[in-house]
């Protein structure tokens, strides 16, 4: 005689697989109240049209990440660190405000020379001639037409600038 460790069904319903599956119904109401965990705040947010949930992690009422699976308390240390690694470099890399651009002057000179040889040109062709971005280029051309060294025409959204 065989021995088991449990007992076997004996009854067809219980030899049903698919009896203890539950189905997902979109219509039910889920809880999306906001939670602790240790020192964090946990929100949760609905993905629409799915059954998974965006799990926002807040400390001291900033967000400092989010993730779809149920977080930890080593998961929202993580996010912290992660956190903290970020604002610091970002402090380190970032440069200085107002800080003067001595290469100002000489990126007014090669503006001028390309202008005096190209005739008329707008911001972004300026920009693309000179292999530097829009935003680089667009205040030193708006400081060059004010001093009138250079001159501007056209329309706020499109301006074309020519040598003086």
């Amino acid at each position: 005689m065989t021995e088991y460790f449990f007992d076997l069904p004996t009854s067809a319903s219980s030899l049903s697989v698919y009896s203890d599956i539950e189905r997902y119904d979109p219509t039910a109401p889920r809880d999306f109240r906001p939670f602790v965990i240790g020192e964090f705040v946990i929100r949760r947010l609905p993905l629409r049209g799915t059954l998974y949930t965006d799990y926002y992690i807040l400390h001291e009422g900033a967000v400092i990440g989010h993730q779809v699976s149920f977080p930890s308390e080593e998961d929202c240390r993580m996010h912290q660190r992660r956190q903290a690694n970020w604002r610091g470099d970002t402090a380190q890399h970032a440069p200085a405000p107002e800080a003067p651009i001595f290469g100002d002057v000489v990126l007014q000179g090669r503006i001028a020379a390309l202008l005096g040889a190209g005739g008329e040109m707008d911001s972004a062709s300026v920009a693309h001639a000179l292999r530097m971005q829009i935003s680089t280029i667009s205040p030193v051309l708006e400081k060059m037409a004010d001093e009138h060294r250079i001159y501007r025409r056209g329309t706020r959204h499109r301006y074309t600038y020519r040598a003086a």
